[in-house]
C-alpha cells in the first residue's frame, strides 16, 4: 500500500504558481461582474426572436452587435474577451438570421438537392456556433490541493507495434530525461518506463529488436503473447503486468511522441486534487519539414490549442490517447482502457467524466511524427473518424439525452455531441460539392424566390462574421493549410461513415512514420474525379449563362470548390516534389511581396463600417448585383411570324415534337396549361429552350378539393388570398432566366371563367386591379422575362374588363371551331383586334372540330391571314378538346392531324403564313 503524504492542508483552495501553465495563456480574470457581458449575450440571443419575423439582414445583426458592446463595455472586461463577447454574439445572431431566410427559400420541388444542402449548412452553422461556445472566456479551474502527487509511483508506457527502434528509441530516450528531470525535484519519486510491444502478436518483423532496445537502454519491456483489443489490450495487459493500478499514475506516449524533460514536472502537480482523473497535453510535430506533416501539423494545433483549452474549462478536455497522465484508480473504476472501440481513450473519457476532472495543460511538452504523405493522413483520419463515429452510435442517449445519475453534465454532452459530429463534415463537404453540380446539370434550384442581392444581404454577414471569428481564435496557431488538408479527408470519412452506419467495427491501424512512393498522388484519385466533374460544372455554367443569378452562385461555389481541390493537388505535388513546388513556391512568395496581408486582423470597426457600408448599397440599389435577364421584348422572329401549339388537358408533353417532326418545321412556342398549386415545370422549358421554344403557360386559379370556389375569384386574389403561391411562380420563372408568355385570368369576360368579372362575386373593375396586382409581384421577385398575354374571349370588344396597355405584351386571339356552329373568318376577326389593340403583337390561336375538308380549307385561309399580316406574331395550333376532360377520342378529333387532308392543309398553312418548313 502506498502512504499518501498531504503537503498542504486538506481542502485548501489555492491557484499556484506551479500549475498557471495549464490553464491556457494564463488564467484570465474577466472582472467580477459577469452579469454584464451575460446580459449583452442575452441581448442578442433575445434578438433572434425579432429576426426570425423580420426581414432586416445585416442590419439587425450590427445593430445586435452594436447593443452588445454597448453592455460589455460596461463591464470593464480584458481587451481579447470583450472582443470574444462580441464575434460570439454577432456570430450566433447572424447564423440564426440566415438560416431563417434559408428555410423560406428551400426549393421543396428539388427536394432531394433542397434538404441536404439546408441540412449541411445547419451541421455548419451548428459547429460555427459551438466554436463560440468553446471558446468562450471562462474563469480558469480552481484545484484543490490535497495531497502531495508526487509520492504516486508514475509508470510510463510506450505502446509500440510495427514503428521500428529508430523511432522507439527517441521516445524512450525522451521519457528518461523526464524522469531525471522530474526525480531531481523530488527525490523521493519513483517513475518506471515500460515499453508495451505488440509486436508479436501482430507479426512485426522487428518485435525482438525490441526487446533488445529495452534491454539496451536498462528499461522494462512487456511482450504480448495472445492479441486483442489493439492498443488498449495491449496497454491494459502491461498495467495488470506491472502493477499500474490503483494508487498509481499512468503516463503514456505512443512509439513516435518524444516527451520534452519537463513533462512530468508540468503534468503530476494537478493531481494533488483527488477528482482529476487525467491530465492531457497537446500534440505537436517535429517532422514539419515534410509538407504533409506540416499541414497536418497546421490542422492539429488548431484543436490543441484553441478548442482543448475550451474544453478544459468545461471539464470536457478528453483522452486523446498519448501524451497524457491518467489515475489507475479512475481506470480500475471502468475496467480498464475499452478494448471494443479503436478510439479507446475518447470512448474511456465519456465513461470517467460523469465522476472524475481532467485537466489540460498548455505548450509543447511532446513531439512526434506527423504522417508522412497523404494516404497515411487518411488512413489516420478513418480510424479517428470511425472511432468516433461509433462511439456517438453506440453512446448517444448518454450523449444527446443525458443520464439522471451520475450522467455527463450539460457542457459535457455538448461539446462530446460537436466532437461525435465533427467528422460528418465528410458528408457534408459531399454535399457542398454536388448541390451546386446537380443544379447545373438539372436546372432545378436547391434556393428558390433569391435575387443574387438577397442572397449577399444574408449570406455575407453570415460568412464574414464567421471568418473573422474563427481566424481571430486561430490566428497564431493555425494556418489555412489545417482547413484545406481537413477538406481532403471527405472521401475516407465517408467510408468511416458508411462503416459504422453498416455495423462494421473499424481497424486499429498504426499511422505509418516512413514516407512510400507515390503514396500522395494514388491517393488522390477521389479528388481528380471531383475536379474533372467542377471543371465540367463550370462549362456548363458558361454555356447557361451567367448573368443568371442561381448560375452565378453556383459557379462560384464550384469555383470555390476547385480552388480547395487545387490546395490538395498542391500538397500532394509538394509531397512528391518537393523541388519543384520550393522553386514555385520562391517565385510566387517574390511575385506577392509587395502585397503581403497584414498579419494582424482588421479591428472590428473596419468590418462593421464595410458590411454596413456594403449592406447599404444593397438596400438603395437592390439590382446592383441582380444580374437579371432582359427584359422579354416579343413579336416575330426575323421578320417572320412563329409557329406554336398549345396542348390541351391529357395531351403528353412528347406531343409537339412528335408533330413537328412530321410537320416539318420547329413549334417556337408551345402553351400548356397549369393550376396555380402546380409548379412551374423547370425541366420541360429547360428541354424546350435547347430547341428553340419558348414556353407559354395559361395559369388558372382553380379552387383545391374542399376549397370555397370564392377563393379564385378576382377579389380574392386581388386582395392577396394566393400572394404566396404567385410569388412562388414568380420565383421560378425568374429562376429559370428565360423568356415566357403568362396568361392569367384567361377569358375573364365570360361566365364559364373560373376567375370571371361578370360571375362568382367579379366585377369588370376588378380585373384591371387584380392583374396588375399579380403582375407587381412578379416585377418585386424580378421576373423580367415573362411577356404577359391578355386572353380575355372577345379581345375586340373588351375595354369594360381590359387592364392598362403598357401592362399588356401580347393580345390572343383564340378562333376555336365547334362543330355544327357558324366559323368565324380568320381575316376580319384578325383585323378588329388589331383595331381595339394597335401596336401590340397579336398571337391567333386556332382549333376546330368538323368536316375534314371544311377543316382543310379553313386552316388555308388562317394561314393566309397569318401570311398577311405583320401584326399577327404567331400562329398556334391548340392540339386536342377544348373540353375540361377530353377523351382520347376527342383530343384526336380536334387535332391538327385528325386526317391527312387536314394535315396537308395545316403545312399548307404554315407555308402561307410565310413560316420556314424544313422539308
Amino acid at each position: 500500500m502506498i502512504t499518501l503524504r498531504p503537503r498542504w492542508p486538506a481542502g485548501k483552495e489555492r491557484t499556484p504558481h506551479a500549475w498557471s501553465a495549464w490553464h491556457p495563456g494564463r488564467p484570465v480574470w474577466l472582472g467580477r461582474d459577469m452579469a454584464w457581458p451575460a446580459a449583452g449575450l442575452g441581448l442578442a440571443v433575445a434578438a433572434l426572436i425579432w429576426l426570425s419575423a423580420a426581414d432586416l439582414g445585416a442590419w439587425a445583426a450590427l445593430g445586435v452587435l452594436l447593443l452588445g458592446a454597448a453592455f460589455v463595455a460596461r463591464s470593464g472586461v480584458e481587451r481579447r474577451a470583450a472582443t470574444l463577447y462580441l464575434l460570439a454574439g454577432f456570430v450566433t445572431v447572424s447564423a440564426v438570421e440566415y438560416l431563417t431566410w434559408r428555410f423560406a427559400m428551400i426549393d421543396w420541388v428539388a427536394w432531394w438537392i433542397a434538404l441536404p444542402l439546408y441540412a449541411a449548412e445547419l451541421f455548419g452553422a451548428l459547429h460555427i456556433v459551438g466554436l463560440q461556445v468553446t471558446v468562450w472566456p471562462r474563469q480558469g479551474p480552481r484545484l484543490l490541493e490535497v495531497e502531495d502527487p508526487t509520492w504516486r509511483p508514475v509508470f510510463i508506457f510506450i505502446p509500440t507495434v510495427n514503428e521500428g527502434v529508430a523511432v522507439l528509441e527517441a521516445t524512450v530516450r525522451g521519457a528518461q530525461a523526464a524522469r531525471r528531470r522530474y526525480l531531481r525535484r523530488h527525490r523521493h519519486a519513483r517513475v518506471e518506463i515500460v515499453i508495451c510491444n505488440d509486436g508479436r502478436v501482430a507479426g512485426a518483423p522487428g518485435w525482438l529488436a525490441t526487446e533488445r532496445l529495452a534491454r539496451r537502454l536498462r528499461v522494462r519491456c512487456i511482450t504480448r503473447t495472445e492479441g486483442g483489443g489493439a492498443k488498449a489490450g495491449n496497454i491494459e495487459h502491461a498495467r495488470q503486468e506491472v502493477g499500474a493500478t490503483g494508487a498509481t499514475l499512468l503516463a503514456i506516449f505512443d512509439a513516435d511522441q518524444v516527451p520534452e524533460p519537463t513533462f512530468l514536472t508540468e503534468t503530476i502537480p494537478p493531481f494533488a486534487d483527488p477528482s482529476i482523473g487525467w491530465v492531457q497535453t497537446g500534440q505537436y510535430y517535429r517532422n514539419t519539414e515534410n509538407p504533409v506533416a506540416r499541414w497536418a501539423g497546421d490542422q492539429q494545433q488548431l484543436f490543441y490549442q484553441v478548442l482543448c483549452p475550451g474544453k478544459a474549462a468545461l471539464n470536457s478536455a478528453f483522452i486523446c490517447g498519448t501524451n497524457v497522465v491518467l489515475r489507475a484508480a479512475a481506470l480500475d473504476e471502468i475496467g480498464g482502457l475499452p478494448r471494443d472501440s479503436v478510439t479507446e481513450d475518447f470512448m474511456a473519457s465519456i465513461e470517467l467524466h460523469p465522476r472524475w476532472r481532467s485537466v489540460f495543460v498548455s505548450g509543447v511538452l511532446a513531439r512526434g511524427l506527423g504522417p508522412m504523405d497523404l494516404r497515411a493522413y487518411f488512413r489516420q483520419q478513418q480510424r479517428w473518424a470511425t472511432g468516433t463515429l461509433g462511439v456517438l452510435r453506440s453512446h448517444w442517449r448518454p450523449i444527446i439525452l443525458g443520464q439522471r445519475k451520475r450522467g455527463l453534465s450539460l457542457p459535457q454532452r455538448v461539446q462530446y455531441g460537436l466532437a461525435c459530429t465533427h467528422y460528418l463534415c465528410g458528408l457534408r463537404d459531399l454535399i457542398y460539392i454536388v448541390a451546386p453540380l446537380a443544379f447545373l446539370i438539372t436546372g432545378l434550384p436547391a434556393v428558390r424566390g433569391a435575387t443574387l442581392a438577397a442572397f449577399l444581404e444574408h449570406f455575407l454577414p453570415y460568412w464574414l462574421a464567421s471568418q473573422l471569428a474563427f481566424w481571430y481564435v486561430a490566428r497564431g496557431k493555425s494556418t489555412w493549410r489545417g482547413i484545406v488538408i481537413g477538406f481532403a479527408s471527405f472521401p475516407v470519412l465517408l467510408v468511416a461513415l458508411a462503416t459504422v452506419a453498416l455495423g462494421r467495427r473499424g481497424t486499429f491501424t498504426v499511422t505509418p512514420k516512413l514516407r512510400g512512393l507515390n503514396r500522395s498522388i494514388s491517393a488522390l484519385v477521389p479528388h481528380m474525379i471531383a475536379a474533372a466533374a467542377c471543371l465540367a460544372g463550370l462549362g456548363l455554367a458558361a454555356s447557361r449563362g451567367l448573368h443568371r443569378a442561381p448560375v452565378t452562385v453556383s459557379a462560384l461555389w464550384v469555383a470555390y470548390t476547385l480552388v480547395m481541390l487545387g490546395g490538395v493537388m498542391w500538397l500532394a505535388l509538394a509531397a512528391e516534389a518537393p523541388a519543384v513546388v520550393r522553386a514555385w513556391g520562391s517565385a510566387w512568395r517574390e511575385a506577392v511581396a509587395a502585397f503581403r496581408p497584414v498579419r494582424k486582423p482588421l479591428p472590428l470597426a473596419s468590418l462593421i463600417a464595410v458590411t454596413l457600408l456594403g449592406t447599404a448599397c444593397l438596400r438603395l440599389s437592390p439590382n446592383i448585383f441582380a444580374t437579371q435577364p432582359l427584359v422579354f421584348v416579343p413579336g416575330r422572329a426575323q421578320g417572320h411570324p412563329q409557329l406554336g401549339i398549345s396542348l390541351s388537358n391529357g395531351e403528353p408533353l412528347s406531343r409537339p415534337a412528335q408533330l413537328a417532326q412530321q410537320l416539318g418545321a420547329p413549334f417556337t412556342i408551345v402553351g400548356r396549361t397549369q393550376d396555380l398549386t402546380d409548379r412551374f415545370d423547370t425541366p420541360w422549358a429547360t428541354a424546350l429552350a435547347a430547341h428553340g421554344g419558348t414556353p407559354w403557360i395559361t395559369l388558372l386559379f382553380a379552387p383545391a378539393k374542399g376549397e370555397p370556389l370564392l377563393d379564385s375569384s378576382l377579389p380574392a386574389i386581388g386582395n392577396g388570398l394566393h400572394d404566396a403561391a404567385i410569388t412562388r411562380w414568380a420565383d421560378e420563372i425568374r429562376n429559370y432566366g428565360r423568356p415566357v408568355y403568362l396568361t392569367v385570368l384567361p377569358h375573364v369576360d365570360r361566365n364559364w371563367s373560373i376567375s370571371s368579372a361578370v360571375t362568382n362575386g367579379g366585377i369588370p373593375q376588378d380585373v384591371p386591379r387584380t392583374w396588375e396586382h399579380i403582375q407587381s409581384l412578379f416585377q418585386r421577385e424580378g421576373a423580367h422575362n415573362v411577356a404577359w398575354v391578355w386572353a380575355p374571349a372577345d379581345p375586340a370588344s373588351d375595354e369594360q374588363y381590359a387592364p392598362p396597355s403598357s401592362s399588356i405584351n401580347v393580345v390572343l386571339l383564340s378562333l376555336i371551331s365547334y362543330p355544327g356552329t357558324h366559323w368565324a373568318k380568320p381575316q376580319p376577326a384578325v383585323a378588329a383586334v388589331l383595331r381595339r389593340h394597335p401596336g401590340k403583337p397579336l398571337l391567333l390561336e386556332v382549333s376546330a372540330d368538323g368536316n375534314p375538308a371544311a377543316k382543310a380549307a379553313w386552316l388555308e385561309q388562317v394561314g393566309r391571314t397569318v401570311g398577311q399580316d405583320n401584326g399577327v406574331m404567331g400562329l398556334v395550333y391548340h392540339e386536342g378538346s377544348p373540353a375540361d376532360h377530353p377523351s382520347a377520342t376527342d383530343n384526336q378529333a380536334w387535332s391538327m392531324a385528325s386526317d391527312a387532308a387536314v394535315f396537308r392543309s395545316m403545312r399548307s398553312a404554315v407555308a402561307l403564313a410565310g413560316i420556314n418548313i424544313g422539308g
